[in-house]
């Protein structure tokens, strides 16, 4: 294991901080192991209460993280660096870890570092992989919601599997055992400026779109199923109802699942139903963007899959999932009604008590944070780079319940 001179470090960090740099992402992918790693955060700090920058840091904490390592992370919480502890996963499924030659921590351990998260006051993120060889449609499922009850609430994140040259997913023989076919998709520069996106020619990399288990059609419903919870569970919009519905049996990839099916039958406006005029909305838009990636591939445009831009958030280039969060909540009473209404339906149809799923719609409603309540930012470009944008892996999208 190779790692640089601390007097090196110690000049890129008060470069980093005196050239007023907000966010740092650092690229070891076990921050935490070597010991040089506690001078690291202390010179952090350091620049931090000097300078007032970095404002955020982000780094991969060790597979196998250790109180130490929260011990670390803790230190970076003291002046408001720290963003998020990443509890990686990638994949949940026996057959899949085989493939890819990965051991992954024990669920009880992965429980046991939530826990010990949520007592230090530090957040964490967990990541999965779509797309990997041996994974199924329902195992991927299945480790969503493994996540969600190891109490990864406030971040998980998915991505696309993608095949990088000379590797062992490149080779042929891996290739046709595996199943594998893939696609040229142009890369997603998130956070980016549209208008810098126009200089220069695109870039591409392979990205795995069905193997020998999950064929293109469960990809994709994968994808839609992954949107969902990332909009509807990690950012908060549903949270609460989807932990309540939870508590009755019902995990929250199978709401997903019965809500894109609704969305599905209402596509013709049918007869008699509710029409959820915003969440169809945006269900619309992400059948757009998982069709140009079916499709399209290298001649979708820039508010395609390289990103999307809303007027009302600035020259950004926004994920999916972030795009449709921004959009649901510029209607957000319109939004919420709509919620409750197909949330209610859920409930007659299984025979829950729509009454009570009802109170945590509305106490999630109240909690949301949103520019217009009175505590963030109240621009709303501003509330979309800081809140959503900085802060999507530091904490939760939801305001602490308040107490009588």
């Amino acid at each position: 294991m190779y790692s640089f001179p601390l007097d090196r470090l110690r000049a890129e960090v008060e470069w980093l901080a005196r050239n007023r740099i907000e966010f740092v992402y650092m690229g070891d992918s076990n921050w935490g192991m070597l010991p040089q790693d506690r001078e690291v955060a202390d010179m952090l700090v350091e620049a931090k209460s000097r300078w007032g920058f970095p404002e955020r840091v982000l780094a991969n904490a060790p597979k196998n993280s250790s109180a130490k390592v929260f011990d670390l992370f803790d230190k970076l919480k003291t002046v408001g660096l720290q963003k998020s502890v990443t509890l990686s996963m990638q994949s949940w499924n026996p057959a899949t870890l085989v493939s890819i030659k990965r051991s992954n921590i024990k669920s009880k351990t992965y429980e046991e570092l939530q826990t010990l998260s949520k007592q230090r006051e530090i957040s964490t993120y967990s990541e999965l992989i779509l797309g990997l060889p041996g994974e199924t449609l329902q195992s991927f499922c299945d480790g969503i919601d493994k996540c969600i009850d190891g109490g990864a609430h406030d971040g998980l994140l998915v991505y696309l599997c993608r095949v990088l040259p000379g590797s062992e997913m490149d080779a042929d023989a891996y290739r046709e055992l595996h199943g594998i076919e893939t696609a040229r998709l142009p890369i997603q520069a998130n956070h980016g400026s549209l208008a810098a996106a126009a200089v220069g020619p695109p870039e591409y990399e392979e990205t795995i779109v069905a193997t020998k288990t999950m064929p293109h059609a469960d990809w994709l419903e994968a994808q839609r199923i992954a949107w969902f919870v990332e909009v509807f569970f990690v950012l908060g919009i549903a949270r609460l109802p989807l932990l309540w519905l939870r508590g009755q049996g019902v995990k929250v990839t199978e709401f997903a699942r019965w809500a894109w099916r609704e969305m599905s039958r209402l596509e013709g406006g049918g007869y008699g139903r509710p029409v959820y005029l915003q969440l169809h909305g945006e269900w619309r838009r992400l059948v757009g963007y998982l069709a140009a990636q079916s499709e399209g591939m290298s001649e979708v445009p820039n508010d395609g899959i390289r990103g999307l831009r809303l007027d009302a958030f600035g020259d950004i280039r926004w994920p999916i999932e972030e795009a449709s969060w921004l959009a649901l909540m510029l209607r957000k009473d319109e939004m919420y009604a709509e919620l409750l209404a197909l949330i209610e339906a859920f409930c007659d149809a299984r025979g829950l008590n729509k009454y009570a799923v009802g109170v945590s719609v509305r106490e999630n409603m109240a909690r949301i944070k949103h520019w217009n309540d009175g505590v963030s930012p109240s621009d709303p470009a501003e509330f979309a780079k800081t809140v959503l944008w900085h802060g999507r892996r530091g904490g939760s999208m939801l305001r602490p319940e308040v107490k009588p």
